[in-house]
């Protein structure tokens, strides 16, 4: 039986309390959590303005302190992107999406679509898939009814989805991804200090870290006060050393390890050039920080990404 307090009615008494919140929940590796945390930051807070209220869903192994709670409530779980814990997962997890009243799955990449969407099968609510990457056409296959939306972060990316037919083309929406950028770009703004040269990326590959450092020993050559860092680990750092050493460049280039989104965001605030070698073949976040922080971007070429821009928003070199 409905109850009022005396002098309004039940219509009078639901207003007062205001529009009603959404409960959504995020499924997400921790791979990809480490990739997005600087665009999901601000995308976290941004939905709790729109009274959206996030649960995230990630493997135990992953580090809390990257994201704000809150707003973001979380649940840890085992591995999430492996379609053979997919069942055991969705057995697990669908009593704490009912019990949270959750009314939309969201899987941030097309790595843990599978458990994604058996949990929204089981709790009877829609789903929607975030995609970065350009083979996810063939990942996602037929998404079927449940699907809600796929949120493709590039004009490319929304091509192949379309293309690969994963869902009606009514169904596919372009996101692209939003950090925070600093009030006033500091690149340069100091002509005493050596210009920092910031290189990032995985160096499984030789040649094209190679080439940044032959290009940086004849800027050297040339006379121009800088320094390199280059940032990141794989098997070809070691020959990358030891050119560095055989080009007497030991003094102004600093081998740096992988260092997380977060920390990145820091450095290249301090950075002057940010240069990625390799073109990506996911979102290229560092590129997005880069230009965030205000620094000179030099790449490779656009991969799957439309924000960058030759002569506009980066530059690109062969």
């Amino acid at each position: 039986m409905e109850t009022t307090e005396p002098g309004k009615s039940p219509a009078s008494s639901s207003a007062t309390q205001g529009p009603s919140k959404l409960r959504v929940a995020w499924f997400a590796a921790t791979r990809t959590l480490e990739r997005l945390s600087a665009t999901l930051n601000p995308l976290a807070v941004g939905l709790m303005d729109e009274l959206v209220e996030v649960t995230l869903v990630c493997p135990r192994d992953f580090d809390p302190a990257t994201l704000p709670s809150p707003p973001i409530d979380m649940i840890s779980n085992g591995k999430l992107s492996w379609s053979m814990f997919a069942s055991r997962a969705a057995g697990k997890l669908a009593p704490q999406m009912t019990s949270r009243h959750v009314q939309l799955l969201h899987a941030l990449d097309a790595s843990v679509v599978r458990v994604t969407r058996r949990i929204a099968h089981l709790v009877r609510v829609p789903f929607v898939v975030s995609s970065f990457g350009l083979k996810d056409g063939r990942r996602l296959g037929g998404l079927g009814d449940k699907a809600a939306a796929v949120l493709p972060a590039s004009e490319l990316l929304r091509r192949k989805l379309l293309g690969a037919r994963v869902v009606e083309s009514e169904k596919i929406h372009l996101v692209r991804p939003g950090l925070h950028q600093v009030s006033e770009a500091r690149c340069f703004g100091d002509p005493d200090r050596s210009v920092a040269i910031v290189v990032a990326g995985r160096m499984d590959r030789f040649r094209p870290f190679e080439a940044v450092l032959r290009s940086f020993a004849e800027v050297r050559q040339r006379g121009h006060d800088c320094t390199l860092f280059l940032i990141g680990n794989g098997r070809a750092q070691k020959r990358l050393r030891a050119i560095s050493e055989q080009m007497d460049l030991r003094s102004d280039v600093t081998f740096v390890d992988y260092q997380h989104p977060s920390q990145m965001s820091e450095i290249l605030k301090a950075a002057d050039i940010f240069i990625s070698p390799l073109r990506p073949r996911s979102i290229d976040v560092t590129s997005l920080l880069a230009m965030g922080a205000g620094v000179c971007v030099l790449v490779t070429g656009t991969g799957a990404w439309d924000f960058l821009i030759d002569g506009s928003t980066a530059m690109f070199f062969r």
